[in-house]
Order: structure tokens, then sequence, then C-alpha cells
């Protein structure tokens, strides 16, 4: 999620160098629910310490209304085939 969330302020950073504004939020799908309420949660856990980074980093794209994280079922994760071995 916070390669991805990486990618996406770096295309909005070249977009805006062009000239080029997109004042519409990016719809981050996940199909993860627990990330999704790690990002969404304002308190750290003691299991999460070693992600507490990339939280703070999706976390201010959040806010600044870069990126909106949505939950999709795993059944419509099409890039899925191309990470999980195949029957």
């Amino acid at each position: 999620m916070a390669t991805t969330a990486n990618e996406i302020v770096w295309i909005f950073g070249l977009l805006f160098g062009l000239g080029v504004s997109h004042p519409n939020p990016v719809s981050l799908f996940c199909d993860n629910q627990a990330a999704l309420q790690i990002v969404a949660n304002l308190v750290f856990h003691e299991c999460t310490k070693h992600i507490e980074i990339y939280c703070y980093f999706i976390r201010q794209h959040i806010q600044f209304k870069i990126l909106l994280p949505r939950l999709i079922s795993s059944q419509y994760q099409l890039v899925d085939i191309f990470t999980k071995a195949l029957g």
C-alpha cells in the first residue's frame, strides 16, 4: 500500500510540474481490512511498530485529499494473478 501511495504521489508531482491538476482524490483499493484499519486508527499498538512510518505517510496523503483508501474484495483484485501461485 505504501509503495503504491508513493507512486501516486510521484505521478501527482509530475502532473503538477506539467501544469495538469487533478482535484479529486485517487482511490487506493486494498483487499486487506487490517491494513485499512491500521491506516484509519490514530493509535499505534505494539505489533505495528515496524510499519509506523508507512502509516504516517499514507495518513498524511489521506488528510491532504490525495488518496482515498477503499476496500475491495479479493475476487476483483486482478493483479493477484501475478502475485499468487496458480493452480
